[in-house]
């Protein structure tokens, strides 16, 4: 347990951790650019955890924590719940948690930016989903990942580890969404120098884009929790 906490919480020479995907958002980020963190996190809030105070998001809470971070306070009881530490399913939680929910926020801030202009500050090379891509794929360098499918903890090694248990799978999901993300880098780059009427529409059609995606992004969740609930009951998917 002690050593899952320590990877959790570990920094790399740009002070980011697993743990900051969740805790290093603010409130526009969640609220103005990713519905999918306001669904949940709104779910949360009136749960039997959540404050339920109708009054403003300021001092909101789930769990003892505060809602804005609740992918962060799941995670850490995973470390402390009565039933016991249980590393696979902890770093499941982490990758859908933080990993997961940080590259759906990319690729909406990547729409956002693209209906306000907010790319005129920064340089021409910077795009969001660049960085959605780089929380897809991690740190691998061979895009088929040949030799670390099966420890690697990236979202594309899971979403292919999650695809081989199923007999005849018709959806590739990681084509599909490579495909994906490269038609929404392009459409992001073309944004840039757009009349603000254009700029708006560009950016709508983006956010059906990056909705296709996140969907897709939901089918090894799916399929993972399928395969758990067989593996329960000895029955075999593949």
């Amino acid at each position: 347990m002690s050593e899952g906490e320590e990877i959790y919480k570990q920094t790399d020479e740009n002070g980011v951790s697993l743990q900051c995907l969740s805790t290093g958002v603010s409130l526009p980020d969640i609220a103005k650019t990713n519905p999918l963190y306001v669904q949940f996190m709104y779910g949360l809030w009136i749960s039997e955890s959540g404050d339920n105070d109708a009054d403003g998001y300021s001092s909101k809470t789930f769990d003892d924590g505060d809602i804005l971070y609740f992918g962060d306070t799941i995670v850490q009881d995973e470390f402390t719940k009565s039933s016991g530490y249980d590393p696979k399913l902890t770093a499941e939680t982490i990758r859908v948690m933080n990993v997961w929910m940080a590259m759906t926020t990319e690729l909406y801030r990547s729409t956002a930016m693209c209906r306000n202009g907010y790319f005129d500050d920064v340089p021409a090379s910077f795009n969001p989903v660049d960085f959605a891509a780089a929380l897809y794929f991690g740190t691998a360098t061979d895009p088929d990942l040949v030799n670390t499918l099966d420890s690697n903890g990236s979202l594309y090694a899971w979403a292919k580890r999650a695809g081989n248990q199923f007999v005849d799978e018709s959806l590739g999901v990681n084509d599909e969404i490579i495909s994906k993300l490269k038609d929404l880098q392009k459409s992001f780059q073309d944004c840039r120098g757009l009349l603000d009427e254009d700029r708006e529409r560009k950016g709508l059609t983006m956010r059906d884009s990056a909705r296709e995606i996140t969907n897709l992004m939901m089918v090894p969740m799916v399929q993972n929790f399928l395969s758990h609930l067989a593996s329960q009951v000895g029955l075999s998917l593949g």
